[in-house]
């Protein structure tokens, strides 16, 4: 918790800088649940584990998506809650390393860059996210499922080209 900084309880708004919005407290339980579901998993398993806990898939992580929601509105007008989203965004780029293990392992193909992969997830799971409090009807858990099993199997491929229009 930063000094001078508050927050509500509840929805994975603990500590959070104005209710309603992410946490540090809700960032650390997401990683806590993400360490616990990859366990010793590498290459793509880990990473489909990592972009589960993270993914709006149920009530204890839906909560999660809307204070993050709410946040990305404030978090361009305050240092602060900059800070914070891109400590997360760094801590959750180990997707490139789940990234570099399965190319080490094979299960990934093409010349894509691991950075820029992960860069893809991220939005992906940013997508999820709006989706699941806005379209939630679209966003259903195991539509989401399938979507990111979709992008995991894009990159399964040799997809190393460029679209050039």
């Amino acid at each position: 918790m930063v000094p001078g900084r508050t927050g509500v309880d509840g929805d994975g708004t603990k500590g959070a800088p104005w209710p309603g919005t992410i946490s540090p407290y809700a960032v650390e339980s997401t990683d806590a649940r993400a360490a616990r579901a990859v366990g010793d998993a590498t290459g793509l398993v880990a990473l489909r584990r990592l972009c589960h806990e993270i993914m709006p898939l149920d009530e204890t992580r839906l909560p999660a998506a809307r204070g993050v929601v709410a946040f990305w509105s404030r978090a361009p007008h305050d240092p602060w809650m900059a800070a914070v989203h891109v400590t997360t965004v760094d801590r959750w780029r180990r997707m490139t390393e789940c990234l570099a293990e399965a190319r080490a392992a094979g299960e990934i193909r093409g010349s894509a860059p691991d950075e820029r992969r992960a860069g893809t997830v991220l939005a992906a799971l940013a997508g999820f996210q709006v989706d699941a409090l806005l379209v939630p009807h679209t966003a259903t858990p195991d539509r989401q499922r399938a979507a990111l099993d979709d992008l995991l199997a894009f990159f399964q491929r040799d997809e190393g080209r460029r679209f050039i229009p």
